[in-house]
C-alpha cells in the first residue's frame, strides 16, 4: 500500500506546484498531524499536507484500493482576512476536480474547504501575531489497484 500512497503524494505535489505557482518546490512540506508543525517558522508561501490512515475501500476487488484522507494547507501574508487563501484553495479544488486522475491515485471527494480563524494552524499564527494566515483543502483520496 504504501508505495501507491507515495506515488499518490509525489503526483499531489506535482498539482500543488501547478496550481500554487508562487509555493517554491521547497516550500510543500509534509506533517503527520497539524499540531506537529511548526507554523510560523516557515516563510510563506508555503504548503502542508497533513495525512490521516489510509483504509480499505469498497471501491477495489479484492480490496486492493484504500480510502486516503488528507489535508492540504496554503500559508500566505494577508493583506486582510483571507485575502488570497480562499482563490487559492478554490483554485486548487477545481484543478483536482478537473484533473482527478492522477498517478496512483485519483480525488474522490473533496469534503471542506475552511480559512477560518478557527483553524490550528491560524490560531497558532494569530498568538505570534503574524501576517501570515492558512487555508485548508480537506480531501479524500483513493489509491491502490483493482485486479
Amino acid at each position: 500500500m504504501s508505495q501507491y500512497i507515495e506515488t499518490l503524494i509525489l503526483s499531489l505535489r506535482t498539482r500543488v506546484s501547478a496550481v500554487w505557482t508562487d509555493v517554491p518546490a521547497n516550500g510543500i512540506w509534509e506533517a503527520e498531524h497539524a499540531t506537529e508543525f511548526s507554523w510560523s517558522d516557515q516563510t510563506p508561501p508555503y504548503a502542508v499536507f497533513v495525512f490521516s490512515l489510509a483504509q480499505r475501500s469498497s471501491w477495489g476487488m479484492a480490496n486492493l484500493a484504500y480510502e486516503f484522507p488528507l489535508d492540504l494547507y496554503y500559508v500566505a501574508e494577508t493583506q486582510g482576512p483571507g485575502s488570497p487563501i480562499r482563490a487559492k484553495l478554490e483554485a486548487l479544488r477545481d484543478d483536482l476536480w478537473a484533473n482527478g486522475a492522477l498517478t496512483g491515485g485519483q480525488v474522490y471527494q473533496v469534503t471542506d474547504l475552511n480559512w477560518g480563524r478557527g483553524l490550528l494552524a491560524n490560531q497558532v499564527l494569530a498568538k505570534k501575531n503574524s501576517l501570515f494566515r492558512a487555508g485548508r483543502l480537506t480531501l479524500t483520496c483513493i489509491c491502490g489497484e483493482s485486479p
